[in-house]
């Protein structure tokens, strides 16, 4: 089995002086970079554990090396929003049954738990300087646990194993070359799936990650700056991010000269921002990549002005080996132009399945017959059709799953939290259109007694367990929801006034 961080240390030892990471005023190379990545394993792998390790992912140094550290020992490390509340990281820390939570204290400061959660913490500084041996250790075969929203009320973890990763990784570079010289952004989140192609896509051919930490993030001048002094050649974000972007004076000032590839995902780009993103970068690839965490990316399209002319943005064609179907309700796979349908994808970067969740995972899968062959394959809750040229159109979700800002969430979490408030009866959340955050969530609930709780104290409650992305924007409180024939919450009527100007609480 190749691991992930193979092709890294392979680089690592052809190419020491080249500039692996930058991060702020630091310059990091490769060879020290492994010097780190190889202290740092023997310390987690010192107990011969391969159970996972978690990780305070601020967007760091000390925090990529502890990754590759893991996948070089054969150790699973869960990345955790740094932003996220204490009781939502200490749940993730339970449901993953990490061994330890390791933090960059290079960077950043102790995070805390509470009086309840015995795993301990350990500081990246701590561990490079353990004095260790190199101890034998079974590892596993699974490279990461990726924590996505849950409709049950409870973050579930998305189990990629390091075959997935390794061949994500080989197609994507088919599809998106990068080398020594060049200067790769890494945006996102070190929480998303976008770090495989950010992190270990770049270190595996010798190129250099920009690592543009959360304290530049706050602004886009600083960023446009940061990838313009640095000499970024790609960056993948979310549209929401390179919208940022296009609203700075930086932008319009100087552009971007040495930027050749620009990428998104998570979400659609709405066509006018893209089409004036466009010209303010002649001549940059423009590519617009789609898949869930639980296969990473499977379609791309490289956007051109034909399609800028467009009122929406095609998700394109599969990539790699992959093969993407449209299924109707039967599971008949769908194929005429414009007929609809569920999007599931057969690939080898199907992720293993949910942690310790046996049900969902089943549930997550289909199997279909396309020309005499049966296809195991992964159902995405996405909608889409094909176009008459063969290309693949996203058309929206049917059930309570949207995405903000590039984050996935799952609108029952949301619910499920409103509703263990004792004040609340029934909780019903539903999402409005935004132009820039694709959506923003608005949240209806009516109270056990009058005047049990005001909205303000209700945000203040989902906060304590759920990340900003996912606090509704809105908060009212009726006294009844309205109702269906059969007694339900009418979901229809509340989205409906959700999306209204005047909505009345």
């Amino acid at each position: 089995m190749e691991r992930l961080s193979e092709r890294f240390l392979a680089v690592a030892e052809q190419q020491p002086e080249a500039t692996a990471l930058v991060y702020r005023d630091l310059l990091m190379s490769y060879a020290e970079l492994q010097r780190q990545v190889l202290r740092l394993g023997r310390a987690i792998g010192a107990d011969g554990d391969s159970a996972p390790l978690a990780l305070h992912a601020t967007k760091t140094p000390g925090t990529v090396a502890a990754m590759l550290a893991c996948l070089t020992v054969g150790v699973p490390y869960v990345p955790i929003d740094p932003a996220a509340p204490p009781a939502r990281r200490e749940a993730i820390l339970r449901d993953s049954g990490a061994k330890a939570l390791v933090f960059d204290d290079g960077a950043g400061a102790r995070p805390e738990l509470g009086d309840g959660c015995a795993v301990p913490v350990a500081a990246v500084g701590d561990l490079l300087a353990q004095p260790v041996e190199d101890t034998p250790l079974a590892p596993s075969h699974i490279a990461n646990v990726l924590y996505t929203s849950g409709s049950t009320g409870v973050p579930k973890g998305v189990l990629t194993t390091h075959a997935n990763a390794v061949t994500f990784l080989r197609w994507a570079h088919d599809l998106i070359p990068v080398g020594p010289g060049d200067v790769v952004a890494c945006y996102a989140p070190l929480h998303f799936d976008m770090h495989i192609f950010d992190l270990f896509g770049t270190l595996s051919q010798g190129a250099t990650i920009l690592l543009l930490d959360d304290r530049t993030l706050l602004f886009p001048e600083v960023v446009c700056r940061t990838l313009r002094e640095q000499h970024a050649t790609s960056m993948y974000a979310v549209p929401s991010a390179w919208i940022g972007l296009l609203r700075s004076t930086a932008l319009a000032d100087g552009g971007l000269p040495e930027l050749r590839t620009l990428m998104y995902s998570g979400e659609e780009f709405p066509v006018p921002p893209l089409r004036e993103l466009a010209d303010r970068l002649p001549g940059v690839r423009i590519v617009n990549i789609y898949g869930p965490v639980e296969t990473n990316a499977v379609t791309a399209l490289d956007v051109t002005a034909e399609h800028l002319r467009r009122d929406r943005i095609p998700i394109g064609l599969p990539f790699g080996d992959s093969l993407v179907f449209v299924v109707g309700p039967d599971g008949q796979v769908l194929t005429a132009p414009g007929e609809e349908g569920e999007i599931v994808v057969h690939t080898a970067t199907m992720c293993e399945g949910y942690l310790g969740d046996p049900a969902a995972t089943a549930a997550s899968r289909l199997t279909v017959r396309v020309g005499g062959a049966d296809y195991e394959t992964y159902r995405t809750g996405d909608f889409g059709c094909w176009d008459a040229d063969g290309l693949l159109h996203f058309r929206g979700r049917r059930d309570g799953r949207i995405k903000t800002r590039g984050f996935r969430v799952e609108l029952g979490e949301v619910e499920a939290r409103l509703a263990a408030h004792p004040a609340v009866r029934e909780a019903v959340v539903t999402a409005r259109p935004h132009p820039e955050r694709t959506h923003e969530l608005i949240a209806f609930a009516t109270l056990r007694t009058p005047d049990g709780v005001s909205a303000a104290e209700l945000t203040a409650w989902c906060r304590e367990f759920l990340p900003a992305y996912m606090l509704p924007r809105e908060i009212h409180l009726l006294d009844d929801l309205p109702r269906t024939g059969t007694g339900k919450a009418d979901r229809v009527r509340l989205t409906e006034l959700a999306r209204s100007a005047g909505v009345q609480a």
